[in-house]
């Protein structure tokens, strides 16, 4: 059944997305498998630290794993979705998530839960996880038209950014009655429920015929040689890419860092992270006002100089003289804050900059790099926090996004307001 396109410009933007059948489905979708990947965030750090007794190193490398999948096939990825049905690959990969998550519990239950399943189920729903995001991100554009990218973006934004807020609170309470492990129950649920979302979402997506399609070798070039070549789409991958280096550092060492040399209990670690990302929700309501005040492209720049803020707060938590979860939830608040109005602005960019012909490409090649980055982040914070601290790892993280930063403000982008229009996808 075609889809009811958001063209009806007398109407308020939001008016017409919350009217829009596809795009209702998309949200409830991603509110549903988000919710579940916030208990399975909890779930995994609690089940590798306290019931696993992990290592700094080994936690490090199941956060490795499950961004490994960019580095892995983020390339080729952008190829397939160009040529597939984008819908059915987002379907395949909740189920494949589903799959894979379920088989904790049950491990668990049978007594042979190891550090090693958890990384292998990493693993998996990494590697579903680049397909998944990969189409996600092409067929918004199809779904509600360019025009209406960034509108689209903040309201999934505020839906994820609630989720972000209830989810890890509610998490911490389960623990309450239940062992970590069960908590996956919840999340192979949610992915169950999100793919059935998405199967009965309306889409219309234009087919691409076998002898419209590029050589795959040749296809492969095209998405990283159109953001490199790009000023704009360039500028943005260096600077995410140093950015997400310092999160997976971070990502790798919080865990460890909090439960332990903090001493915070698990349930207060779930609180902390839900009050925090109120920050999230406070990003995705102004996100759009703040992009029409300083322009699409300067709120970005400006994003990128506020995140470092956001890191340092992390190792001063352990000598500031207030309450640990103070810093580290206010930390979590500017995170959620900053990156969800950047989000808002740089999707919007993205959209109007890249051909829709190459969107899967653009975007994959993009991921390759700034979440590849995540990857090796965990892989070196989980090292450096074995070898000299877990406090000093985190000041390291603070160092680099201080160079990613760097990176935006030394870029031509310090003097763009909006995105020129001959910057502009002209198809």
């Amino acid at each position: 059944m075609p889809i009811e396109p958001v063209t009806d410009d007398r109407r308020r933007p939001t008016d017409r997305l919350h009217r829009h059948r596809g795009f209702r489905r998309l949200w409830a979708a991603n509110a549903v498998g988000g919710l579940g990947q916030e208990f399975s965030a909890l779930a995994l750090s609690v089940t590798a630290v306290l019931v696993l007794h992990a290592s700094t190193v080994q936690v490090g490398i199941i956060s490795a794993l499950a961004f490994s999948g960019h580095l892995l096939i983020g390339i080729p990825v952008g190829v397939w979705v160009d040529n597939w049905q984008k819908k059915r690959i987002l379907v395949a990969a909740e189920l494949t998530r589903f799959v894979a998550v379920l088989s904790i519990p049950l491990a668990f239950a049978a007594g042979v839960l190891s550090v090693g399943q958890l990384m292998l189920v990493a693993a998996i729903t990494g590697l579903a996880g680049v397909f998944f995001d990969t189409a996600h991100t092409s067929i918004l554009p199809v779904l509600v038209t360019r025009a209406a990218v960034s509108e689209a973006s903040a309201r999934l934004q505020t839906s994820d950014t609630t989720v972000h807020v209830v989810g890890p609170g509610l998490a911490g309470q389960a623990l309450r009655v239940v062992a970590a492990p069960v908590l996956y129950l919840l999340t192979a649920g949610a992915h169950l429920v999100s793919a059935l979302l998405l199967a009965w979402m309306p889409v219309t997506e234009p087919a691409v015929r076998k002898e419209e399609r590029d050589p795959f070798g040749r296809a492969l070039r095209a998405g990283l040689s159109f953001v490199l070549h790009h000023p704009v789409l360039r500028t943005f991958m260096l600077t995410n890419a140093s950015i997400n280096f310092a999160a997976g550092i971070s990502t790798a060492i919080l865990p460890v860092f909090v439960l332990r040399d903090l001493g915070m209990s698990p349930q207060t670690y779930g609180v902390v992270i839900s009050v925090g990302s109120v920050g999230g929700i406070l990003g995705s309501l102004i996100g759009l006002r703040v992009k029409e005040w300083l322009g699409e492209i300067r709120t970005v720049v400006v994003a990128n100089l506020i995140l470092p803020f956001a890191f340092v707060l992390l190792p001063l938590a352990r000598v500031l003289p207030v309450p640990h979860a103070l810093p580290v939830g206010l930390s979590e608040f500017l995170f959620g804050l900053v990156i969800v109005v950047g989000v808002v602005s740089s999707t919007g960019v993205r959209a109007k900059i890249t051909p829709q012909r190459l969107m899967g490409r653009v975007s994959a090649s993009s991921r390759f790099v700034t979440l590849g980055a995540v990857a090796l982040g965990a892989v070196v914070g989980g090292l450096l926090a074995t070898t000299f601290g877990n406090t000093r790892g985190l000041y390291l993280a603070v160092v680099i996004s201080v160079l990613g930063a760097g990176i935006s403000v030394g870029s031509r982008l310090r003097r763009m307001r909006d995105l020129p229009t001959d910057l502009a996808a002209q198809d």
